[in-house]
């Protein structure tokens, strides 16, 4: 193995190891949380859900943009840190309290650190070549989905062993433990030499980025409708499941568990092989088009297992966001690539923050009619809608291979070829007619 290739692969062993733990502290608190949020908030909890994920998701908005900027200028590393202890504080402060009114603060609070895939992505393109990113972040994501398989039924065994408070201690020192790993072990990607250096705070960057980038604007469009629908299910679903079909905490666990073992499934192995094979952008639509038939199923159900035999369907739901991040880290210069994600990100992020309360508010409307989960109609609705926006875009990945094959048989001609300043010319003007042709 080349020198270059092992520092890569030592620099990936440690990151997704860090990212296991920082979502297992998480993990082993959900199958714990909706029953004491429907005992705590009674028929109100979607309305304090919601409004927590809601203030949550703007303060992301600006954190995620800003992380990623500032990691640009000091490291991936510092920045990681941060937002280890401000992701978990929600799971660990209930070790210390029952009063659910302080958990949904902390949560809000944690939007000002939900930057970790920011980050993450981020180290990863430091260290990854443009081919084998879209398989990185799917690697990544894999992680996370193992945290999920691993971690609400394991909280769920200990919270009947040893009852729910220790459950969130142990939280806490995974967290903890996650930030020594960070602190003493993890190695910076970013060498000080690809450092820039600029102005840290700027809560309109986002925008400015947004304006001045027709690309990452076109991505950001599928990015909010889609993940409008995927937040408005994914922070109701199982509060959902225990008010309308009763499921207990160790059932809710499976249920979590199943869709942690589908996303590392989808994004570890799968997503290896339909990119390559499909391309970025007919992976993501696919995996549009997936979302939307999960959320039909789930509108439809009459019992629990409908719920459980949708999760199938992110295997292939869950190829759309590494996908998406590739285009968008493949298009980002080498210095600006955490804040191109953290743009990404943050609109991401204000789906969090738009999504559940409005949401909530209508599942609280449709509760007690024959179809509780119609609502979930409009996130199919919106990962449609996110599918159509999608063909807006152009396909960089094809027609950079055609672009290198066009250069390849120029510089083979008989003539000499073109210099390289001319060659550079040619693919600045293709490259701004390409995305100039979707407007």
């Amino acid at each position: 193995m080349p020198p270059a290739r092992a520092a890569d692969e030592a620099h990936l062993s440690w990151i997704l190891p860090v990212l296991f733990l920082e979502f297992l502290a998480i993990a082993i608190t959900k199958s714990l949380l909706p029953e004491r949020l429907n005992a705590f908030f009674g028929d109100n909890v979607y309305v304090w859900l919601g409004a927590g994920e809601t203030a949550k998701g703007f303060l992301a908005f600006l954190a995620c943009p800003m992380m990623g900027r500032l990691s640009d200028s000091t490291g991936r590393r510092p920045c990681l840190l941060f937002t280890i202890l401000g992701t978990t504080a929600p799971c660990w402060v209930l070790a210390f309290t029952d009063n659910l009114i302080i958990y949904i603060v902390a949560l809000a609070a944690s939007g000002a650190a939900a930057a970790t895939f920011t980050l993450v992505f981020a180290y990863i393109s430091d260290v990854t070549p443009p081919s084998d990113r879209a398989a990185a972040y799917g690697s990544a994501l894999a992680t996370l989905g193992l945290s999920f398989t691993v971690g609400p039924p394991l909280g769920a065994l200990l919270s009947r062993r040893v009852g729910d408070r220790r459950v969130f201690l142990v939280a806490l020192a995974i967290a903890l433990f996650d930030t020594f790993l960070v602190g003493a072990a993890l190695p910076e990607s970013l060498p000080p030499a690809k450092r820039h250096h600029k102005p840290m705070w700027d809560p309109r960057r986002t925008f400015q980025l947004l304006e001045k980038d027709l690309y990452l604007r076109r991505v950001a469009g599928v990015v909010l409708c889609y993940y409008s629908g995927v937040w408005a299910l994914v922070t109701t679903l199982v509060v959902y499941a225990v008010r309308v079909f009763g499921l207990s905490t160790v059932q809710v666990g499976y249920l979590l568990s199943l869709y942690g073992l589908c996303t590392m499934v989808a994004e570890s192995v799968i997503v290896r092989y339909a990119v390559p094979l499909l391309g970025e952008l007919p992976t993501a639509r696919l995996g549009l088009l997936a979302f939307a038939a999960q959320c039909c199923i789930v509108a439809g159900a009459t019992s629990p297992e409908p719920l459980f035999a949708s999760v199938a369907l992110s295997l292939v739901s869950n190829l759309v966001y590494p996908a998406l991040s590739a285009l968008v880290a493949r298009r980002a210069e080498a210095t600006e690539v955490g804040e191109a994600l953290g743009a990404l990100n943050g609109v991401k992020a204000l789906t969090e923050g738009v999504g559940p309360l409005g949401f909530g508010l209508v599942m609280v409307e449709f509760e007690r009619t024959a179809l509780p989960g119609l609502p979930y109609l409009a996130c199919a609705a919106l990962a449609l809608l996110a599918w159509a926006l999608s063909h807006r875009l152009p396909d960089l990945q094809k027609d950079e291979d055609e672009g290198d094959e066009e250069l390849v048989g120029l510089l083979a001609a008989d003539d000499g070829g073109v210099a390289a300043e001319d060659a550079a010319a040619m693919e600045k003007r293709r490259l701004k007619a390409l995305v100039a042709g979707y407007a």
